[in-house]
């Protein structure tokens, strides 16, 4: 059975912050591939988002700059712009040569990246692959308020549901998050970090 394990839950409610916790205490994120969607602010607003390396990921949340390097999706003058190139080329680089990784975080899938065939086509890859897999993927809710704030495609939700499918019928697991189960979602983490050796 595939080992993974992956949280859902509303927006910013601590579901990266939980598993980088884990992942930093286990001692086990130096020997993480896989990538962080991480959060850029400004003034407490949410202004874009880029893709980090997982040995790299330190924080979910940094403050927003101009010009910063693997930005995929920023809103600029009102409107969200994204940049799919990012995930054609430091998502797949991120996901390749895994071989000697004992874990993968992928925080957060399920979003408009679903509809770049070349990143999704290395996502599924990784997915039936045999290396462990700990991430965030979007909750139906969030992927409802993403598709509308983005403006993407009808055709992202048969993509999603794809993925939450194939996730499942692998034998992974999809836990929800909320504030009154934070302390057991991380003692699942524990567990599930437990059994990698």
């Amino acid at each position: 059975m595939k080992h993974l394990l992956f949280l859902e839950g509303n927006i910013q409610i601590g579901k990266s912050t939980i598993i980088l916790d884990n992942l930093r205490s286990n001692m086990i994120i130096e020997h993480t591939g896989g990538f962080l969607c991480q959060r850029l602010t400004e003034n407490d607003k949410t202004r874009a988002f880029r893709l980090i390396e997982a040995e790299k990921a330190e924080t979910s949340d940094i403050k927003y700059k101009v010009n910063t390097p693997s930005v995929f999706l920023e809103e600029v003058s009102g409107k969200w712009i994204k940049r799919d190139e990012v995930f054609l080329t430091k998502g797949i680089e991120f996901l390749s040569d895994l071989s000697s990784r004992k874990l993968i975080l992928l925080d957060e899938i399920g979003g408009f990246e679903l509809l770049i065939d070349g990143f999704r086509e290395k996502l599924y890859e990784v997915l039936l692959d045999n290396i462990p897999i700990i991430g965030v993927i979007k909750s139906v809710i969030n992927s409802a308020i993403m598709k509308n704030t983005v403006k993407i495609d009808d055709d992202y939700y048969a993509k999603y549901e794809e993925l939450r499918s194939v996730i499942t019928n692998i034998g992974g697991k999809i836990v929800k998050v909320n504030n009154n189960n934070i302390v057991s979602v991380s003692d699942e983490i524990k567990s599930f970090l437990g059994n990698i050796r």
